[in-house]
C-alpha cells in the first residue's frame, strides 16, 4: 500500500516559537492516539528536533512518577537507565521494521514521533495499575494488563502514523512481542530509575536497653497483625504459603532478596496473600516484625495453626550471613548482641509448627548445614552452598547475592519446575564461580520422595511473564 503522506511543513514563527508549537501539537497526537480518537492529517510533525524532545518528554514523565512512587528515601538506579536504553534502542528497530513492513517508502520518523507522543500515557496507565491492589498483588495480571496497554497502543499508533494498519506491520509487532517475552528469560529487566537508597553508615545508633525491651515487647502484635493480612485456607485446595527471614539488619542486600523471594513465589505458585516477611533493617524497624529466632518460631507456630497440614505447603526462605557452627546468623538491629538460627533450632520450630511440607531455602554462607537436619520425607531443601563453603555476592551495594540473582531473578520467573530452577541455577553460578576463579559454592538440592510426588501434583509452574524488582 502506498504510505500516508503528513505535512511536515514548519509551522509560522521563529524557530523557538516553531519547535514548542510542533512539540505540543505532537504530544496531542499521543493523547489522541492513546484515547482511541482519529488524529487529524497533517498534524504529525516528524523532524529529528521533535523525535529528540518526544524521547525526553517521555523519560521525564517516567522519572518522575518513579520517583513519586518509590518512597522517601531512595537514589538513583544505573541499572534502570541502562533497562530504558535498550529498550528505546529495541523500540526503535520495531518502528524500523514496522516502517518497512508498511513500505518501503515509508518513514520511520513519522511512526517515531507517535510511538514516542503516546509511550508517556503508557507510562502512566502502568504506574496506576500498579497502585490497584488487585493489580498490586498479582504480578501475573500486572504483566499481562501491560501487554495488552502496549499492544493496543502500539497498533493505535500503526494506524495513526500510516492511516491504516497493515498486515504485515501486525506480524512485525506479534514477533517482537514474542522475541521479549523469551528475552525476559536471559535478560534482566528494571526499569525503575528510582531505588530505595542503600546507606552505608556504620555508626547507626541501636536503641538503648529500655527502648530496646519496648521493640521486642511488641514484636509479637506485629506479627499477628501480619497473620491476620493472611488469605483463610482453602479445603481440598494446595494453598502454598510464604515466609521470608531476612537476618542481617546492616545490610539490606538481605532484605531485597527476601521481597523478591515474596513476589517470585506468588507469581509462580500463587502464594501472594498468603506471604508473612521477618525483615532486620537498621534503617527501618517499622515495615516489617524483626527477624529473631523467637520471631520465627511464633510467625512458623501460628502460620502451622492456619495451614492444613495434610494439603497446603510452606515456603520458608531465609536469607543472612551464615557459618557452619551457627547456622543462619541474625543482627537485628536493635539488640547489642548477635546470634543465630542454628538448623537444629529450625527443625525444632518446624515439627513443633505441625507443617508437614517444607520447602526450605537457605541462602546463606556454609547453608548445606542445614541439608541433614531438615530432611524428612516431605520436605524440599535448598541451599547456596555446601556446608563446607561460602556463597557469594552479599555486599550491600548489591541488589542481591549471587544465588539471588540465579535463582530468583534468573531461573525462578521461567523454569518449569523448582527442579529445574535449582539446576539452571546451580549450572549459572559454577560458570560465574569458574569465571570470576571463586572457590566453588556447590549449591544443594535435596528432595524427599513424598514430596517429590507432591510437586509433580501441582504440576508445571504456571509462566508468570516479567516479574518486577524493587524493594
Amino acid at each position: 500500500m502506498e504510505p500516508v503522506v503528513l505535512d511536515t511543513s514548519p509551522a509560522p514563527g521563529s524557530p523557538r516559537q516553531r519547535f514548542w508549537s510542533d512539540l505540543r501539537a505532537n504530544l496531542l497526537v499521543g493523547v489522541r492516539v492513546f484515547f482511541f480518537r482519529r488524529v487529524p492529517p497533517g498534524q504529525i510533525v516528524a523532524t529529528f528536533d521533535q523525535i529528540v524532545a518526544s524521547l525526553l518528554a517521555l523519560l521525564a514523565v517516567a522519572s518522575i512518577l518513579d520517583r513519586a512512587t518509590a518512597g522517601a528515601d531512595v537514589e538513583f538506579n544505573p541499572f534502570g537507565a541502562y533497562t530504558w536504553i535498550t529498550l528505546l534502542l529495541a523500540g526503535l528497530w520495531v518502528c524500523a521494521l514496522v516502517a518497512r513492513s508498511v513500505s518501503v517508502l515509508a518513514d520511520t520518523r513519522t511512526l517515531l514521533v507517535v510511538a514516542l507522543a503516546t509511550a508517556p500515557w503508557v507510562v502512566i496507565a502502568m504506574t496506576l495499575l500498579g497502585l490497584i491492589p488487585v493489580f498490586a498483588n498479582h504480578e501475573a495480571w500486572h504483566v499481562y494488563a501491560a501487554i495488552a496497554i502496549v499492544l493496543w497502543s502500539s497498533l493505535l499508533a500503526i494506524r495513526a502514523a500510516y492511516g491504516s494498519i497493515p498486515r504485515s506491520a501486525r506480524i512485525v509487532l506479534a514477533v517482537s512481542m514474542v522475541v521479549f517475552a523469551f528475552a525476559q528469560e536471559s535478560v534482566y529487566f528494571d526499569t525503575h530509575l528510582w531505588t530505595e537508597a542503600s546507606e552505608d553508615d556504620e555508626s547507626l545508633d541501636r536503641p538503648t536497653p529500655e527502648e530496646a525491651e519496648a521493640i521486642f515487647f511488641g514484636q509479637q502484635s506485629r506479627v499477628d497483625e501480619a497473620l491476620e493480612r493472611l488469605a483463610p485456607q482453602r479445603p481440598g485446595v494446595t494453598d502454598l504459603y510464604y515466609v521470608g527471614f531476612a537476618g542481617d539488619g546492616d545490610q539490606r542486600v538481605f532484605r531485597r532478596e527476601s521481597l523478591l523471594g515474596q513476589r517470585i513465589f506468588a507469581a509462580r505458585l500463587g502464594s501472594g496473600a498468603r506471604s508473612l516477611e521477618l525483615i532486620n533493617d537498621s534503617h527501618d524497624r517499622e515495615s516489617f516484625p524483626l527477624a529473631t529466632q523467637v520471631s520465627l518460631r511464633y510467625a512458623l507456630s501460628e502460620v502451622g495453626k492456619v495451614m492444613d497440614p495434610d494439603e497446603d505447603v510452606l515456603v520458608l526462605f531465609l536469607t543472612s550471613h551464615g557459618s557452619r557452627e551457627g547456622g543462619i546468623y541474625i543482627r537485628d538491629g536493635v539488640s547489642w548482641t548477635d546470634s543465630n538460627v542454628p538448623p537444629s533450632e529450625l527443625r525444632s520450630a518446624l515439627d513443633d509448627a505441625g507443617i508437614r511440607w517444607r520447602i526450605v531455602i537457605v541462602s546463606a554462607c556454609y547453608s548445606g548445614v542445614f541439608v541433614e537436619p531438615l530432611k524428612t520425607d516431605t520436605t524440599m531443601i535448598l541451599t547456596a552452598a555446601d556446608s563446607q563453603h561460602t556463597s557469594f555476592g552479599c555486599a550491600d551495594d548489591r541488589d542481591l547475592t549471587y544465588f539471588g540473582e540465579a535463582f530468583l531473578r534468573d531461573a525462578m520467573p521461567a523454569a518449569p519446575s523448582l527442579q529445574t530452577a535449582f539446576e539452571r541455577t546451580r549450572k549459572a553460578i559454577a560458570d560465574r564461580e569458574a569465571a570470576e576463579k571463586l572457590t566453588a559454592s556447590n549449591p544443594q538440592m535435596w528432595v524427599g520422595a513424598s514430596m517429590a510426588k507432591k510437586l509433580a501434583g501441582l504440576g508445571p509452574l504456571p509462566w508468570p511473564g516479567p516479574v518486577a524488582h524493587s524493594d
